[in-house]
C-alpha cells in the first residue's frame, strides 16, 4: 500500500488526518463541561498516548533501521562475490574467459539499474529474468570448464564463487521485500491522530492554545512517520542504499576482450 505513494503524498495524508483529529478534538472540548478532575483526567490519558507513540515509534524506528543495514550489507556482499568471479574468469580458456568477463559486467550494470530504477515495478520485471539467464549462461560455462578438468582448481573455484553471487541476488530480493508491515504504519498515524485530538480537546476546553507548538507537534510527528516509511522502504524516497560497492566493482573490471 505504501508503496504506491510518495513521500510528499504520504506527508500530506498524515498532517491531514492529524488536523482533522485535531479539530474535532476542538469541537469535542467545546462542548465539554469544564472541571479540574476533567482535565485531570484528560492530562493522564495524553501522558499515556504520548509515551505509548514515543515507543511505537522507537521500536519501528529500530526495525526500519535494521532492514536498511541488512539491505546495505547486502549490496557490499554482492558487489565482492561478482568481483570475485570476475578475477576467477582468468581460469578459463580465452573466448570462454572473455565471454564469462563480459556477462559479468553485464550482470552489474543490471544490478545497479534494478537498484537505481526500482520506482518502476516494469523495469524490475525486466531485469530480473534476464539476471537469471546470466547466472544460468554463467554457470554452465563454469560447469563445462569442470567437464573438461575435474580436477581444476580453478573451475572449482570459479563455481564457488558463482554460487555466491546466485545466492546473493536472492538475498538482495528477500532483503528488499522484507520490511515493516503496513499495520504497523496504520497504527503510528492512529496514535498521532490521537494525540492530535487530545491537543485539540485541550484547545476547545479553553487550555491555552499555542497554535504554533500544535501545529510544529502535528509537522514533527509526520515527518518521523515519513522517515520511517522511506527509511524502510527500498523503492524510491530520499533515503537510499548506495550501491557505490558495485560501481567500484564494474569500474574495476577489465574490459573484455
Amino acid at each position: 500500500m505504501l508503496d504506491s505513494l510518495s513521500m510528499s503524498a504520504l506527508f500530506a495524508i498524515c498532517v491531514a488526518v492529524m488536523v482533522v483529529a485535531g479539530a474535532f478534538g476542538v469541537s469535542l472540548g467545546a462542548r465539554s463541561r469544564p472541571g479540574e478532575q476533567a482535565a485531570s483526567v484528560v492530562g493522564t490519558i495524553e501522558s499515556g498516548l504520548l509515551g505509548l507513540l514515543a515507543l511505537l515509534i522507537g521500536f519501528t524506528f529500530s526495525i526500519a533501521l535494521s532492514r536498511f543495514e541488512a539491505r546495505k550489507e547486502a549490496v557490499l556482499q554482492e558487489a565482492n562475490a561478482i568481483g570475485t568471479a570476475a578475477l576467477r574468469t582468468q581460469f578459463l580458456p580465452g573466448d570462454e574467459a572473455a565471454e564469462a568477463l563480459s556477462l559479468l559486467r553485464e550482470y552489474t550494470t543490471l544490478r545497479i539499474a534494478r537498484a537505481t530504477d526500482e520506482t518502476d515495478a516494469s523495469a524490475t520485471m525486466r531485469v530480473v529474468p534476464r539476471s537469471l539467464a546470466i547466472q544460468t549462461r554463467l554457470w554452465r560455462i563454469a560447469v563445462a570448464a569442470s567437464a573438461r578438468d575435474p580436477r581444476s582448481v580453478g573451475a572449482g573455484l570459479l563455481a564457488q564463487s558463482l554460487n555466491d553471487m546466485i545466492d546473493m541476488h536472492e538475498k538482495r530480493l528477500t532483503a528488499i521485500r522484507n520490511h515493516v508491515p503496513d499495520p504497523v504504519f496504520v497504527m503510528l498515524l492512529i496514535f498521532g491522530a490521537a494525540v492530535s485530538l487530545m491537543l485539540g480537546y485541550d484547545a476547545g476546553r479553553g487550555v491555552p492554545r499555542f497554535y504554533g507548538l500544535r501545529t510544529m507537534t502535528v509537522v514533527l510527528l509526520a515527518g518521523v512517520f515519513v522517515m520511517i516509511v522511506d527509511l524502510d522502504r527500498p523503492r524510491g524516497g530520499f533515503i537510499t542504499v548506495s550501491q557505490q560497492p558495485l560501481l567500484d566493482t564494474l569500474q574495476g573490471m577489465p574490459a573484455a576482450s
